[in-house]
């Protein structure tokens, strides 16, 4: 039978079971819960001991160690690549893993949190803009709207006073990332198709761990300060502990988990309505990073943010429509 190219999938490996809708809806909003918590942590660790690439170097090896092993045990078979496979799995890692963490990390260092989230979340906009370009798929006059209301939303967050700040090379760095954040998603929508989430996942760290230990020495890190006393929030009690318990947290709670639940969710889901869900994030972390670190968005910027959510809930919408389950490898056309 035909296929039609308007039903397009994303289609697993024969010996992996197919993951349940629910579970996948579960899973991307859960990424969403714990990426959102990670970045309070981050900014904690970014404002108090080491610099983004130090941060983000110390959490793609602790996460590649705790990757690796669990692979190693469970998921020995999976672990042969075809050469054809490597160039998505190497690229998969270099955006994951080393280009959108670092630009977002970037970000948070020079702006807040909820508005470098919204702008990482313009990644739909970078992918309509990838489809048309690239891909030469029709944008139909519905699809540029949605583009436009985001911008607006994103023109109003920018009109910013009060006690957040935005700078030049922070919202520019917010904007990569999201150019990186839609790469991930496509290009994980490909490496999925061979391997199960969570090997994905070790392999995109695998690459990531390379590329940020030829960046950066270790030798260069100053480890000794993992055994210094960082203070927490008062939200979070106010005490001091040793920021190796605050880089293992964010190791864990804001690079593993969550990467293995994102995975789940577009394996699940594909990645246009994983996409959708995750755009939960930013509003949860602007009321993570309200409640931990006292951060304020003026009433214009909520309404820029809620303006450019629903316009990226309106392009993921349209994304549906026509194809419940993008595959980067189909056909498809935005009505």
């Amino acid at each position: 039978m035909p296929q039609n190219t308007q039903q397009v999938g994303l289609s697993l490996p024969l010996d992996m079971p197919k993951i349940p809708v629910a579970i996948g809806v579960a899973c991307a909003l859960g990424a969403a819960l714990l990426a959102s918590f990670n970045s309070s942590l981050a900014k904690v660790m970014l404002t108090l001991r080491f610099s983004a690439m130090e941060l983000l170097l110390m959490r793609s090896t602790g996460t590649l160690v705790i990757l690796g092993v669990i692979v190693l045990i469970f998921y020995r078979p999976s672990l042969k690549v075809k050469r054809k496979d490597l160039p998505v799995l190497i690229f998969y890692g270099i955006c994951g893993m080393v280009f959108t963490p670092l630009t977002y990390y970037w970000s948070i260092e020079r702006i807040s949190i909820g508005i470098a989230l919204l702008l990482q979340y313009t990644a739909p906009i970078f992918v309509v803009l990838w489809m048309r370009f690239v891909r030469n798929v029709p944008i139909t006059p519905s699809i540029l709207g949605g583009m436009a209301t985001c911008l607006v939303g994103l023109a109003l967050v920018g009109a910013s006073n009060g006690s957040v700040r935005l700078d030049f090379l922070g919202v520019l760095a917010g904007l990569a990332s999201g150019m990186g954040f839609a790469a991930v998603f496509l290009l994980a929508g490909r490496a999925l198709t061979t391997r199960p989430p969570i090997v994905t996942a070790a392999f995109g760290y695998l690459a990531g761990t390379v590329i940020w230990h030829i960046l950066l020495p270790v030798w260069n890190i100053p480890l000794n300060e993992l055994l210094e006393p960082v203070t927490l929030p008062a939200a979070l009690g106010g005490i001091d502990v040793a920021a190796l318990w605050v880089v293992g947290s964010i190791v864990v709670l804001g690079s593993v988990l969550p990467g293995i639940l994102m995975l789940t969710g577009v394996a699940a889901l594909g990645p246009a309505r994983a996409s959708t869900l995750g755009m939960s994030e930013p509003v949860m972390s602007a009321a993570v990073a309200w409640l931990i670190l006292g951060e304020i968005l003026t009433p214009l910027q909520l309404v820029g943010g809620a303006i450019t959510v629903g316009g990226l809930a309106f392009l993921e919408l349209k994304k549906r429509q026509v194809a419940p389950r993008l595959n980067t490898s189909g056909s498809e056309k935005w009505k």
